[in-house]
């Protein structure tokens, strides 16, 4: 089944998708957005062009492991996608933007949100067929 990744920010949302088989994931655009009802908008169109009614967005957390003020909006914004019936999965995405943002250096860096939502994508998958 198609998947989207999303890396939820305040005014960038990086997306990644999967292909049917769960195997390979692609960076795909990134959104512009101005306040969370646009995000939803977005997001559910995104959804409709792809066919799928299935996410998983990461979920940020601070050094100690407890939920912060962006953890908050992520739950707020994944509680109204599952009022569309959608199927939400939250993944624990601790630096995963600075993980891609190493080594990345100028326009590359632009696209950084729609990377950790890739990294955020692959993980899931990962420990989907690890079966644990």
């Amino acid at each position: 089944m198609i998947i989207l990744g999303i890396d939820y920010g305040d005014r960038k949302i990086g997306l990644a998708i999967c292909d049917e088989l769960e195997i390979s994931v692609a960076a795909m655009q990134l959104l512009r957005i101005k306040n969370e009802n646009e995000a939803l908008v977005k997001v559910l169109k995104y959804l409709a062009e792809l066919h799928t009614k299935e996410v998983v967005i990461g979920m940020p957390s601070n050094w100690e492991g407890k939920g912060t003020r962006q953890s908050l909006k992520v739950k707020t914004f994944a509680e109204k996608l599952q009022t569309k019936g959608i199927k939400v999965h939250l993944w624990d995405e601790n630096y995963s933007t600075k993980t891609v943002e190493t080594g990345l250096r100028g326009k590359k860096r632009k696209n950084s949100d729609s990377l950790a939502a890739k990294l955020i994508l692959e993980e899931f998958l990962a420990h989907k067929q690890s079966g644990i």
